[in-house]
C-alpha cells in the first residue's frame, strides 16, 4: 500500500471522534446527587466529615481506623454493593488559615512567615474525603 493512502486511511481512523457513552457509564440523575448508570446500577457520593488525623493521638487515631476497617468488612459481604474512597487534594482557600494577633514580636514574626509561605506562595492545601456507593440490582 503506498505510504499516502496509509496515511489517509489511518487519519481517517483519528478523527473520527468517539462519544462519551464509550467511556462513561452514566446513564442518568435519578436525584441532583444521585445517578443511574447504563448496568442500572446506581451510584451516589457523599462528602464524609470527621476528625482530623493530625488532631488525633495514636490510639484514637487506630481505634478510627479498625472501626473504619470493621466497617468496610461488614458492608462489603453484601454483593450488591460497592464502596469507594477518594481523597481530593486540592489548594485552599486562603481565609482557611487563622487570623492570628500574636503580642511577642518573634510569634508575629514566625507567624508571617508562615503565612507567606503558605497562603501567598500557594502552598496551603485541603484534603476532602468523598465515598461513594453504588449498588448493582439484582440479577
Amino acid at each position: 500500500m503506498p505510504a499516502d493512502r496509509w496515511l489517509r486511511r489511518a487519519w481517517g481512523r483519528l478523527g473520527r471522534e468517539r462519544s462519551v457513552t464509550e467511556y462513561l457509564p452514566q446513564f442518568s440523575h435519578v436525584r441532583p446527587h444521585i445517578i443511574r448508570n447504563i448496568d442500572g446500577s446506581v451510584h451516589a457520593m457523599f462528602e464524609a466529615a470527621g476528625a482530623r488525623w493530625e488532631d488525633l493521638d495514636g490510639d484514637a487515631l487506630a481505634g478510627q481506623h479498625e472501626a473504619l476497617c470493621s466497617l468496610h468488612r461488614t458492608l462489603n459481604l453484601r454483593q450488591r454493593l460497592t464502596i469507594t474512597k477518594h481523597l481530593v487534594h486540592a489548594e485552599a482557600d486562603p481565609g482557611d488559615y487563622p487570623a492570628m494577633k500574636a503580642r511577642i514580636p518573634f510569634v508575629a514574626e514566625l507567624d508571617a512567615a508562615y503565612r507567606f509561605r503558605l497562603v501567598d506562595q500557594g502552598h496551603l492545601w485541603t484534603n476532602t474525603l468523598l465515598l461513594g456507593l453504588t449498588i448493582r440490582p439484582l440479577r
